[in-house]
């Protein structure tokens, strides 16, 4: 429901003239109103899905996954499964917002072409995993409701202090921070629409980055459930 309502917004928004105008994200503008136009009609799905994964790794271990670990004898191995079960949520949700957007929109906007599209949805999907990764390995530290808050004002907050900081031409190094970025083609350049594009993250070095922190966060979720008790 909430993917037909961002397609219902967006079919009235003609500033991006494509049919997957959620792929190109936020970007930095001027206009304080234009602005969160665009940070709402982005982050919708997303907030949503956020509660989809809320307690996805700590409600599921304090119940049926403290039997499975005992049958398997591998915290490491269980916790895999976890991530790879996340992976494939997310493939399932960006297939379903891209066709959905595509049946309602092909009519009445343009389509990117192939490379284009395909490289902006790699890097969005891939952006979605490293964010909701964050959020399941946090689920180890507090509980999934705190975890669930931190990640939605870590994205938001990243969309407004990156605008804040180009602003004030800060490095762009720092931009690499915020994850959030990497999954809006205005900010990677893969954009067709000039007028909106603000290039501060290399597309092929994000790539690289986002499997790099995809890596790193489910190295520290292995480590941190080696040390939790669990019985």
């Amino acid at each position: 429901m909430i993917i037909l309502l961002q397609v219902s917004l967006m079919s009235t928004f003609d500033a991006v003239n494509s049919v997957f105008p959620f792929l190109y994200g936020v970007p930095i503008v001027h206009s304080y109103q234009l602005e969160t136009k665009f940070l709402l009609y982005w982050y919708l799905p997303i907030a949503a899905f956020s509660f989809y994964f809320t307690g996805y790794i700590k409600n599921a271990l304090m119940t049926y996954g403290k039997a499975v670990i005992i049958r398997n004898y591998s915290k490491s191995k269980w916790i895999l499964k976890r991530f790879i079960g996340m992976i494939y949520a997310l493939c399932l949700f960006v297939l379903f917002q891209i066709s959905i957007f595509y049946l309602f929109l092909s009519g009445k906007h343009s389509l990117p072409d192939g490379e284009e599209t395909v490289k902006l949805i790699s890097i969005y999907y891939l952006t979605l995993v490293v964010i909701f990764s964050i959020q399941l390995l946090l689920e180890l530290y507090v509980s999934p409701q705190i975890s669930q808050l931190i990640i939605n004002i870590y994205i938001v907050l990243s969309v407004l202090l990156t605008k804040q900081l180009y602003l004030t031409g800060s490095s762009e190094t720092i931009y690499y921070f915020f994850i959030t970025n990497y999954g809006m083609g205005f900010k990677t350049g893969i954009s067709s629409i000039p007028q909106y594009q603000t290039i501060i993250i290399d597309y092929w070095v994000g790539i690289f980055v986002l499997l790099i922190f995809g890596l790193i966060i489910l190295s520290f979720s292995m480590r941190r459930l080696k040390n939790i008790d669990i019985f």
